[in-house]
């Protein structure tokens, strides 16, 4: 019995290495909670993150295409104000 209390908390505790929470955030109310402590929803949510990037193994694919998705849409805006400028100063030139 004793035994497999001690696997299941080396198990818990491995996984909770491996997933990166083993400085887990203080919550309030608990041992070490100070007026400065998030609370129970936002360390949640924080921690729901965490696992979530660190189970991604895609997540430099991700990266990736997020960068280019945006670089893209930066060009694009570009052209389209150099366009915009070009016809307005043709337009105010020959009128």
């Amino acid at each position: 019995m004793e035994e497999r209390k001690e696997k299941r908390e080396r198990r818990k505790r491995r996984r909770r290495s491996r997933l990166g929470l083993r400085n887990k955030l203080p919550v309030p109310g608990g041992p070490d909670a100070d007026s400065g402590s998030l609370s129970p929803a936002t360390a949640r949510t924080i921690t729901i993150i965490e696992s979530f990037c660190v189970n991604r193994v895609r997540s430099s694919k991700v990266v990736v295409v997020l960068v280019v998705m945006m670089a893209v849409v930066v060009a694009v805006v570009v052209v389209v104000v150099v366009v915009v400028l070009v016809v307005v100063e043709v337009l105010v030139v020959h009128v």
